[in-house]
């Protein structure tokens, strides 16, 4: 039987509509550097022709949510036995690719509850 496991965070807060275009550039370059910093030949914001970003931008709504409470929830197998989760586990490695061997290391750390 397979199972589905998880871990999820919640943020909550109040979003607030960011418009500036100046600022709407520093959100995007911040993303851009983030998620290309492991690229061969990472993107950067400032390549852009600045009609093309001028273009981009107008369907881009850009907000900010200052975070007033966070939860944090898992399931990792815990209700099931050893084995079972650490067959789960070699699974998770077996595929290799990034999300599944952190859900691996994720479960690893795990110890049923007792």
């Amino acid at each position: 039987m397979p199972t589905w496991n998880y871990a999820a965070v919640h943020a909550y807060g109040r979003a607030r509509i960011v418009d500036d275009p100046a600022a709407v550039d520093r959100l995007l370059g911040g993303l851009a550097d983030t998620h290309e910093a492991g690229t061969p030949a990472p993107w950067r914001l400032e390549e852009l022709d600045p009609a093309q970003l001028a273009a981009l931008r107008r369907g881009i709504v850009a907000f900010e949510l200052p975070i007033s409470r966070i939860e944090g929830k898992f399931k990792l197998s815990q209700n099931k036995t050893a084995g079972d989760r650490a067959g789960a586990v070699a699974a998770l490695n077996g595929r290799g690719d990034a999300d599944s061997l952190a859900l691996a290391t994720l479960m690893g750390g795990v110890a049923k509850p007792g």
